[in-house]
């Protein structure tokens, strides 16, 4: 069963389409849904063998490597919009309301629209954000079948924030991974124990840290290339919607409901591939200034815009390194079992951050409202890819023999050089040097509480 999943996935690559069902291993391809910033569906192109072990570079003549330990973060699966959201989508047809008889019939449809999301469901993760979860929970377990031990909530430490989409993220996650490996009815269920008790700081530091929460309040970390962005490219994209509507020359949309129509469309892709809705107003390129605006947003609130934005995840990366270093203890009797497994849910907003601190996908040249088309275009911060829905990382340790280690990093399930390695299977002894700051964060002093 493993081969042939990992065989469909591999297909899914040569012919370039993407994975959007994983609970079905279904190919499918959805030009607009790739470009939805952090509401894309999680999909990702598989460049891997079948193989279940990495061996060691040519350099180490130890002979194949054994994985010890598994690290892996996951952002929740694709969900309803939240409850504001869900008010805001309520009201936009009453702005379009002066014009009803003069709009396009096959355009009527907008004064009928009432948003498909139920208040009590709002936030929730939908089945399709369940199966996301589930799917790489199986991909992990086919592809590391040797090293997966049957579950034990001393052998699985599993940790959630308390919103409700990331505790059974991870849930979903953990009946891929443990299915049919339980005691529980005929499908053989395996019940497993979610810590989301103490992870406000660690999975959700930047609602503790206080500089940078200061800094939000006094706008020294703002969205003013965002804004800046809007105003220079929606006018003309208000005035082509009015063109499509019938109505040119007598109304545009403001900036504001064009950004609520772009939201709209996300959540109508993202949810029920619908483009027959608030979708069918824009144009392909559209979609793509509207996803460059959200890269801005993420960039300058969570990414490399401010170092304090990525260096507040410290915390959560030295909780991870203490796990890895403590297997490469020289006394074996001291070291975690084999197969001690750490797994963390949490959201976009805790693991941009921590793609920043490991310095993945940064630009050369900081994202701007006026960033050259080249640059926009080959930008590597392209949250649509580094943070869609289910995005995850992934921190395996190697045992090489003789007392030597490597890591291998994961970013939604392929192998990624970490910079300052010089290759996919890093000596560990490297890796911690690298990141010998980051290890002597101390919260208190950098967060001032």
């Amino acid at each position: 069963m493993c081969k042939l999943v990992l065989s469909l996935l591999i297909v899914c690559l040569l012919v370039n389409i993407n994975l959007g069902e994983s609970l079905n291993y279904k190919c499918v391809h959805k030009q607009y849904s790739k470009h939805l910033s952090s509401y894309t569906p999680y999909w990702s192109y598989i460049q891997r063998s079948n193989e279940r072990s990495p061996s060691s570079n040519g350099s180490n003549n130890s002979g194949v490597c054994e994985l010890v330990h598994m690290n892996f973060l996951g952002r929740h699966g694709n969900r309803y919009p939240d409850a504001e959201v869900i008010k805001i989508f309520k009201t936009m047809a009453l702005d379009f309301k002066p014009f009803k008889s003069q709009i396009y019939q096959e355009h009527q449809w907008i004064f009928d629209y009432s948003p498909p999301y139920d208040m009590e469901e709002s936030s929730n993760l939908i089945p399709k954000g369940m199966e996301e979860l589930y799917g790489i929970g199986k991909r992990i377990k086919c592809r590391f079948s040797d090293y997966f031990k049957p579950y034990h909530p001393n052998r699985f430490e599993i940790l959630s924030t308390t919103k409700s989409r990331c505790g059974r993220s991870g849930s979903s996650f953990s009946f891929g991974l443990f299915q049919g490996t339980g005691e529980l009815g005929n499908e053989r269920y395996q019940p497993v124990f979610i810590n989301s008790n103490d992870q406000a700081k660690s999975l959700r530091f930047y609602k503790s840290c206080g500089t940078y929460l200061k800094m939000l309040e006094n706008g020294t970390i703002n969205t003013n290339e965002q804004t800046l962005w809007k105003n220079q490219n929606y006018p003309a994209i208000a005035e082509q919607i009015s063109q499509r509507l019938g109505i040119f020359g007598k109304w545009t949309p403001s900036i504001d409901l064009v950004d609520n129509m772009f939201l709209a469309c996300a959540y109508e892709l993202a949810i029920s591939n619908k483009k027959d809705g608030w979708c069918s107003l824009f144009s392909y390129e559209d979609i793509q200034i509207w996803e460059y605006s959200q890269d801005l947003s993420l960039y300058w609130l969570s990414g490399y815009g401010n170092p304090v934005n990525y260096k507040q995840s410290a915390i959560l990366f030295k909780e991870i390194y203490k796990t890895l270093d403590s297997f490469t203890h020289s006394n074996i009797t001291k070291r975690p079992p084999q197969g001690y497994t750490t797994l963390r849910f949490a959201h976009h907003e805790t693991i941009i951050p921590l793609l920043s601190l490991l310095g993945l996908y940064k630009d050369e040249n900081p994202l701007l409202a006026n960033s050259s088309s080249l640059e926009r275009e080959s930008r590597l911060f392209r949250t649509s890819i580094i943070s869609p829905y289910a995005t995850n990382l992934g921190f395996y340790l190697y045992d090489c023999g003789k007392n030597e280690f490597k890591i291998r990093l994961e970013h939604n399930e392929i192998p990624i050089l970490i910079p300052g390695c010089n290759d996919i299977l890093c000596e560990y002894s490297i890796f911690k040097k690298m990141f010998q700051d980051v290890l002597n964060f101390n919260w208190s002093t950098f967060c001032g509480n």
